[in-house]
């Protein structure tokens, strides 16, 4: 009696180590697969759906994401979007088939966030995979005094932030920054005075989980996103309340 129990017991042991190595092996395979490609994927099976849509799954898909770039032309009705790949040295672009009656203000990592969309003053970030979306907590203020300047991924933690620029004549600049899926926006405070931008090349930009700007004073000003501390770094030429006429940020 007890060698028959010993003998079922090494037998269903067996089956879970081969089951735990085929699961091994399709996580291995499908972590590799485009995000359209998986998307189309889910429907063949409630392990591979729950699979694909698990976030520590999209952290491993995203290190085999193809590079590339988004492209958003107006018609008019929408602004379409397209997607230029660069893979093997050759460049493909391909029609997203889709458009938002507004443009689209940021990407990262596949993900897209709208302004003034579906109302005014609203927020909301799509995936262009899944095409769902969500609203962010927030109703933007005064047109050029409110508005958002990063959208950044931060691969330590796992977590996607925005960053809103909020400028008051009389108290200075602030910067506020929100953790997607949470409803709380932390402020940073940021250099005073302030001065707008001369033309869309004095735009901020973002690299990785930093967003760099052009301040008055012919300083870089970062604001790294992973720790939300701002950094300030002083640029050859002369310094002092001028504008940095031989400085344009490029990404």
């Amino acid at each position: 009696m007890t060698e028959n129990k010993s003998t079922v017991m090494e037998e269903k042991i067996s089956a879970a180590l081969d089951l735990k190595i085929f699961n091994d092996l399709f996580f291995d395979i499908l972590k590799r697969l485009e995000a359209d490609t998986l998307y189309n994927l889910r429907v063949v099976s409630k392990q591979w759906y729950n699979l694909i849509f698990d976030s520590q799954f999209a952290y491993y898909n995203l290190s085999y994401a193809v590079p590339g770039v988004m492209l958003q032309t107006p018609d008019q009705v929408s602004y379409k979007l397209g997607f230029i790949e660069m893979k093997g040295g050759e460049i493909m672009v391909r029609d997203l088939n889709m458009g938002f009656p507004r443009p689209v203000r940021a990407s990262c990592n596949g993900l897209v966030l709208v302004e003034d969309f579906p109302e005014l003053g609203d927020l909301f970030v799509g995936n262009l995979v899944t095409k769902k979306a969500m609203k962010v907590p927030v109703r933007l203020g005064s047109l050029g005094q409110d508005r958002v300047i990063g959208f950044t991924y931060i691969p330590q933690t796992r977590e996607y932030k925005i960053v809103r620029q909020v400028i008051n004549i009389s108290t200075g600049v602030v910067y506020k920054i929100l953790t997607l899926g949470y409803n709380e926006w932390r402020e940073i405070k940021g250099p005073w005075p302030w001065l707008a931008p001369r033309s869309s090349a004095d735009k901020p930009i973002s690299i990785n989980s930093f967003i760099h700007s052009l301040d008055h004073e012919h300083s870089l000003f970062s604001i790294d996103t992973a720790d939300e501390t701002p950094h300030t770094t002083a640029l050859p030429g002369k310094r002092g309340f001028i504008f940095c006429d031989n400085f344009y940020l490029w990404c």
